[in-house]
């Protein structure tokens, strides 16, 4: 994946998501534009603000709030041109921040964030090298005691000892990376410490911003968190909509820090931010922590994108929704960690090419609904999914995700997918090319219902892959176990090839987007679940979002055959097509419900059948 293009699609859906959001009502509007030329009151575009700190006060001390800023695009620093690398954009109370327009709008569905983007910019003397490497062994962990510059040895020896005497950690090349600047990261020892904070018990949003380039290192461990943005009390409350937060890096979170009451994440993109120079003796290693982290328990998160980031993702603690988020090409612990107290319910989300443990979810109790893993990789001990409370996952699907290699002969090894000390509980759901060592998909107690464990790959060769952490039988009923239907009878199961389309898909390299796990219409798992599965009244789908029960009786596995087929005898053609007339009218009865055989046709799964459906069927008809 080519990070600029992607970004640049990105930032160019930010503002398009909300085009046509209207701004809240608000008393008062502040406007900045740096390039204005009138008395710079912030009163209209032409006498905006030149400076955003200006803005912030006026909102501060004038009040007449709830107030919005609507900021042109260019850039901003914090700093009014003093080197400050403690001056920050502090978020008024009860304040909204735009980005992106161009100067004359009078409304914020008019914005454009890609003509017009509106950076806030921490990097004060213009001068920074992202990929500039570190200069010394210092910044870097290693087996051996000590660094290649006494000096630095000194001044992280007067923090922690042992970087003296052990070997030099992960703590160690953390606090080099404070003490020792100049030699971790030679040309950003000079930025913000947080390019935006929020003060305490305020309320805040900010919408359509660049955040780059805070710097979170210092002598004091205030500054040593949020170098994008810093929101520290439990009494604030966070809103950042269709963001962009790039190139930040802390001691500890470096994208935000947000130990909040309640926070909301929306259409944003969160990449390249951390030290993915970072590394040790093995590769990579992690920052202090993900880039991200939010702790209020009502926060939601969704639409957004954690992409190739040096230290993980995100953790959070909250117990509301992660929804149609991407977690991608994340290097570190944790792509996704849940803490503390933290049971979220987690849809539609796709973690793809991440190392180390891509979601850490520890004793807590998630729900993952819909989400694909795709060739995740993890280069310690450990899976794509560890923990050890009680995990439930519905219509997800895991495809060649791998673990590293057992350290020792007789180390019990990691499977690729899944490893928990507590209670795992897998519906609906469909495991296959992962790798791994003794359990190669699943190590876990567990309870198996409609699933698929196939062409899973370890030690014993190709099988279904699992095995339970403690003594016991896992509970397994009306699925497809490869190689150990009589190590694990249960009800209904099956030892037969499931007949995915393509499971390699055209590039033949598992864990791939073009990877099809869909089932192919002779497959033995078509209307082969529990007969007794009822679907949640709701409307619960499959992992294409299409009905859960087509053709009368559930399907095993994450997909669900039969769109297409309308008169449910397994093959897409010319007969079903002969009722497409009929059923191109609309709205479905009741939703998508699966009794009416007209969601066949729903291909794109919106809920009616028009047009835009002709293309899918297209897709699957069989010429007679």
């Amino acid at each position: 994946m080519e990070i600029q293009p992607f970004r640049t699609a990105a930032l160019a859906s930010l503002c398009v998501c909300f085009s046509a959001t209207s701004s809240v009502v608000a008393q008062r509007t502040i406007f900045v534009n740096a390039s204005a030329s009138g008395i710079r009151n912030g009163t209209t575009w032409h006498d905006s603000y030149t400076d955003l700190q200006d803005a912030l006060n006026d909102a501060r001390t004038q009040g007449g709030c709830p107030c919005e800023i609507w900021i042109a695009g260019g850039t901003y620093k914090p700093d009014r041109g003093s080197g400050d690398r403690a001056a920050s954009f502090e978020l008024a109370d009860d304040t909204t921040v735009y980005g992106g327009f161009a100067g004359s709008e009078t409304d914020p569905s008019q914005r454009d964030c890609v003509s017009h983007e509106t950076i806030l910019n921490g990097d004060l003397n213009g001068d920074d090298d992202w990929d500039l490497l570190p200069t010394s062994s210092c910044c870097s962990t290693h087996h051996e005691p000590g660094c290649d510059n006494n000096e630095c040895v000194a001044a992280v020896a007067s923090y922690w000892s042992r970087c003296q005497t052990a070997i030099w950690s992960i703590t160690c090349v953390g606090l080099s990376e404070s003490l020792c600047c100049d030699l971790c990261r030679p040309t950003r020892c000079d930025n913000s410490y947080h390019v935006l904070s929020v003060p305490a018990s305020a309320t805040v949003a900010i919408d359509g911003l660049t955040v780059v380039n805070g710097e979170a290192h210092g002598p004091d461990v205030t500054v040593n968190q949020g170098a994008g943005l810093y929101a520290p009390d439990a009494d604030s409350n966070v809103t950042i909509r269709e963001c962009v937060f790039e190139h930040n890096m802390a001691a500890g979170f470096d994208a935000i820090y947000a130990y909040v009451a309640g926070s909301e994440i929306t259409n944003t993109l969160i990449t390249e931010n951390g030290n993915a120079h970072r590394t040790g003796p093995s590769g990579p290693d992690a920052s202090a922590g993900p880039v991200a982290f939010l702790g209020g328990t009502s926060g939601t998160i969704q639409s957004t994108f954690f992409v190739r980031n040096g230290g993980g993702g995100l953790r959070t603690g909250t117990n509301g929704l992660i929804d149609g988020c991407v977690f991608e090409g994340n290097h570190g612990y944790y792509s996704l960690q849940f803490y503390p107290d933290s049971s979220p319910l987690v849809t539609d989300c796709v973690f793809r090419d991440n190392d180390q443990t891509t979601v850490e979810t520890g004793i807590y109790a998630p729900t993952f609904v819909n989400c694909r893993f795709l060739g995740n990789w993890n280069s310690g001990r450990g899976a794509t999914l560890a923990g050890s409370g009680f995990i439930t996952l519905e219509n997800c699907s895991f495809d060649g995700n791998r673990a590293a290699a057992r350290k020792c002969p007789d180390e019990l090894g990691s499977p690729g997918a899944i490893e928990s000390g507590g209670t795992v509980v897998i519906r609906n759901s469909t495991f296959t090319n992962n790798v791994g060592h003794t359990a190669t998909a699943v190590l876990a107690n567990t309870t198996i219902e409609n699933s698929i464990f196939y062409g899973n790959i370890g030690d014993v060769g190709l099988g279904a892959g699992i095995a339970m952490i403690s003594p016991g039988v896992p509970d397994i009923s009306y699925s497809i176990i490869q190689g150990q239907t009589e190590q694990y009878p249960g009800i209904g199961n099956l030892d037969v090839d499931p007949m995915f389309v393509d499971p390699l898909g055209p590039d033949g390299v598992a864990g791939t987007e073009d990877d099809d796990l869909r089932l192919s219409p002779d497959s033995p798992a078509i209307n082969a679940g529990d007969p007794n599965f009822t679907p949640a009244p709701e409307g619960e789908t499959d992992l294409d979002g299409h009905p859960r029960i087509l053709c009368g009786q559930v399907d095993i596995g994450a997909y669900e055959f039969g769109i297409g087929d309308y008169d449910c005898n397994q093959s897409v053609n010319a007969a079903d097509f002969a009722n497409w007339e009929t059923c191109v009218s609309g709205p479905l009865p009741d939703g998508r419900g699966s009794d009416s055989p007209c969601t066949a046709f729903d291909f794109d799964a919106d809920g009616d059948v028009d047009l835009k459906d002709f293309y899918g069927f297209q897709q699957v008809f069989v010429t007679p």
